[in-house]
């Protein structure tokens, strides 16, 4: 009768038991165990951060690894592109050099091959595009002076004839001062900074600073100077009455009183005195008087200097 008035025990319906319950058997025996839900939570969040962890590790490393082998590209791409701009140079200077023969050939009524700046490269070369440009330019020139070449030897033109070396064709500014667009030309024109007409009395030619600038006829080093007008300045007195003018360099390459040869690096173009970009006034002179360099850019005919003296 006792155990008929005893009270139940309530504690598992107020407080059921909330554990999981996980069984294995193991050699037969059936074993098992409870553990909080809490747990389980933990431990599968354990896995979760762990397996984020090795993911980001997995990438870390050949993200550096990348980083390290761009940075080096990087400063070998710098490389090249000093060395391309040194040997776009030394092309520069052999086709004002082969410009010379020009004259000669002129002079002989041959149809020399000039430089042209509308020609194309033969092969589009599939490189990084900073090089790509300067590549394809030293193509262009490299294929220019190949058939400049080419041309010479199968007409018995050499660079030591006797009219080349004469004083004559010497000392005529007949070749381009250097290579870009010309931006402004002999004449009346608008002053672009002091505004109102004003005579320009030469060409100016518009490229990129630090492209050489070329003495256009042998001769003496007659003025190397900064003013506020020119900005950085070359005059070279050349015989037969000639003076040539380099205005807004970057960099003088001669100094005073030095004797130059036709072709010769005298500088570099620049943006320097009154600019609103970077490019080389050239001048011509003729005893002292002004006259349009366009008689004098690469012409074939040496009729057009007798008609300038006249």
């Amino acid at each position: 009768m006792k155990d008929e008035n005893k009270m139940p025990d309530l504690e598992p319906e107020i407080f059921p038991d909330r554990r999981i319950k996980i069984s294995f058997e193991n050699l037969g025996n059936l074993h098992s165990f409870k553990v909080q839900p809490w747990l389980l939570y933990v431990i599968l969040l354990v896995i979760v951060i762990g397996i984020i962890f090795l993911f980001v590790a997995s990438f870390r490393g050949p993200d550096k690894e990348n980083l390290n082998k761009i940075h080096r590209l990087e400063t070998e791409n710098q490389y090249l592109q000093s060395e391309l701009e040194k040997f776009n140079v030394q092309l520069d200077s052999i086709n004002a050099l082969l410009d010379s023969l020009r004259v000669k050939s002129a002079h002989k009524k041959i149809n020399y091959p000039s430089y042209s700046n509308n020609l194309q490269p033969i092969n589009k070369l599939l490189v990084h595009p900073a090089l790509d440009s300067k590549l394809s330019a030293i193509e262009i020139k490299l294929e220019v002076i190949k058939n400049r070449l080419t041309y010479l030897d199968s007409n018995g033109v050499s660079s030591k004839g006797d009219e080349l070396s004469s004083d004559a064709l010497k000392n005529i500014p007949s070749i381009l001062p250097t290579f870009g667009e010309i931006s402004s030309y002999w004449g009346l024109r608008n002053h672009p900074i002091l505004g109102g007409e004003i005579w320009h009395q030469g060409i100016d030619i518009a490229n990129r600073t630090g492209t050489p600038v070329y003495a256009t006829a042998e001769g003496i080093v007659s003025r190397v100077e900064s003013d506020d007008g020119w900005g950085n300045v070359i005059t070279i007195d050349h015989k037969g009455g000639y003076r040539t003018l380099y205005g807004h360099l970057y960099r003088s390459k001669v100094h005073l009183g030095d004797i130059v040869r036709k072709g010769q690096i005298i500088g570099l173009m620049g943006s320097t005195g009154m600019s609103t970009g970077s490019h080389l006034h050239y001048g011509v002179y003729l005893n002292g008087a002004p006259i349009n360099p366009s008689y004098y850019l690469n012409r074939q005919d040496l009729s057009y200097y007798n008609m300038v003296r006249k």
